[in-house]
């Protein structure tokens, strides 16, 4: 009898286990690695369905699952806290706020095994895309091209000057001290005052191999060539738009957490079983708070998409995911590897339209789709804008319906109940016509939580490739109460 029963505990098939939202969401522990979006308007409840759902993946995975949390709102932290507590894993919280722990970025992604300036450049191409939300039209390639030679050219020299003690502020200072023109270059006081030129020649005394020499040469180029050939206006506009994005971390709180010697924090921590939260709110640090939550996300997410043969499941979780979504074709690439590397990414969006103004605007709708389209679990809740609930409605499909019309075929005459059934005046016919299976007004009544629902709240459950119900709708009805 024990051995059996122990069967079923590594089954997963305890049999006293209550019936928690997992089960109610017909989904295992394996079926979050193909990901969970949450969709709906402010105050629909979101947050709530969220909270129960991850008390119970915690509670039931264990340590078994990590998680990485952008806390992009005041109250998230508080959320998480209160989640942890539920499942009890307060244990594996971890807080990174202000004050409370250090992250040189640069070097840590630097020392990766694989990785180039190149690799790091794209940590602030990233950033700068998500302050500038662009188009992708001819002239806004020739600028991104210029920002990463800039910035690939300026973390090359300081990393082969510097190893583990480069920091944005020493790419900072090197960029701002690299010459403006060729007079400065024939200047031999300049060159050697000049911090851009001591960072080379610390570069050149630490070679230690012929591709170090080839990417120096590459880089001094740059500063002291390529650069300068296209002319004040082009050098000074990549200039700023690089400084743009280093600027933030350089200011307040950040420059301590940012430009440290020694990390308290390894993107690796998630992996390991820890429930890490990045409490940010973007309303009190703005662009610096997008830009830590950013880099630290992506650099969890590159680490848990490299495991081999993983024995933890990584979440990446993002309750306001167009805060800070990059790039949508990366978006969409780290969805399709996700699931064999166990990463799961469990995202909440207001509404379609809000989605596609960050992922590029009326040049986003495609990436919109591609995004969406790669969350196998949906959940859809309470929502005012048309464009979401069409498109639901519209993907949910039609279903037949009959209807009874009556006509009459003979001149009025005085109505008498009696013979309304038999009387052959009136023709009767039966036809059949296509109806959305989900109107979109329907995801307006749906419940919202708080007390006048007694705490619920109502959603519309999507999941690619199931049905539901006699009539095998691709949709079903789930209330889940807040706790």
């Amino acid at each position: 009898m024990i051995r059996l029963l122990l069967s079923f505990c590594t089954l997963g098939l305890v049999p006293w286990r209550r019936r928690d939202s997992l089960d109610m969401l017909d989904m295992s522990l394996t079926d979050i690695c193909s990901h969970v979006l949450a969709i709906g308007g402010s105050g629909s409840g979101k947050t709530s369905v969220l909270k129960v759902w991850l008390v119970d993946v915690f509670r039931r995975g264990g340590k078994s699952v990590g998680a990485i949390v952008a806390a992009v709102k005041a109250d998230e932290w508080d959320n998480m806290q209160a989640i942890a507590k539920r499942a009890g894993v307060t244990n594996r919280l971890v807080r990174l706020a202000p004050k409370t722990f250090t992250f040189n970025f640069l070097a840590w992604q630097l020392s990766q095994p694989g990785s180039t300036p190149q690799s790091a450049a794209s940590l602030l191409n990233d950033l700068n895309r998500l302050s500038n939300k662009t188009s992708g039209g001819s002239d806004e390639q020739f600028w991104a091209n210029l920002f990463n030679k800039t910035a690939v050219a300026a973390i090359t020299i300081c990393w082969l000057a510097r190893k583990n003690r480069c920091t944005v502020e020493t790419v900072y200072q090197l960029i701002v001290s690299s010459p403006s023109s060729f007079e400065n270059l024939k200047n031999e006081s300049y060159r050697e005052r000049s911090f851009c030129f001591q960072l080379m020649r610390e570069a050149e005394a630490n070679l230690q191999t012929e591709d170090d020499r080839r990417q120096l040469r590459q880089a001094v180029s740059f500063f002291t060539q390529e650069a300068l050939q296209l002319g004040d206006k082009a050098r000074g506009a990549a200039i700023s738009q690089v400084l743009a994005v280093l600027t933030p971390f350089l200011q307040g709180d950040l420059y301590d957490i940012v430009c440290c010697e020694e990390d308290t924090f390894s993107p690796e921590d998630p992996s390991r079983g820890k429930i890490v939260v990045i409490d940010f709110p973007t309303m009190v640090y703005g662009d610096g708070g997008r830009f830590i939550i950013a880099l630290i996300l992506k650099q969890v997410t590159q680490h848990s998409l490299s495991r081999r043969r993983p024995k933890t499941t990584t979440l990446v979780i993002r309750d306001e995911l167009p805060e800070i979504v990059g790039d949508p074709a990366e978006e969409v690439s780290n969805m399709a590897l996700a699931r064999s590397t166990r990463t799961a990414f469990v995202s909440g969006v207001q509404s379609v339209p809000t989605l596609q103004e960050s992922l590029g605007g009326s040049q986003g709708e495609q990436a919109v789709h591609s995004v969406i389209s790669n969350y196998a679990t949906k959940l859809v809740l309470s929502t005012a804008c048309p464009k979401t609930a069409e498109m639901f409605s519209t993907a949910w499909g039609e279903a037949r319906e009959n209807f009874v019309s009556v006509s009459e075929t003979k001149d009025h005459e005085d109505f008498n109940l009696l013979d309304f059934f038999t009387d052959d005046r009136l023709l009767f016919s039966l036809n059949q016509q296509l109806v959305p299976r989900c109107p979109p007004d329907a995801m307006l009544r749906l419940r919202r939580g708080g007390r006048g629902n007694r705490y619920r709240v109502d959603f519309f459950l999507c999941q690619a490739g199931r049905t539901y119900g006699a009539n095998a709708y691709p949709f079903k009805l789930v209330t889940f109460k807040q706790i």
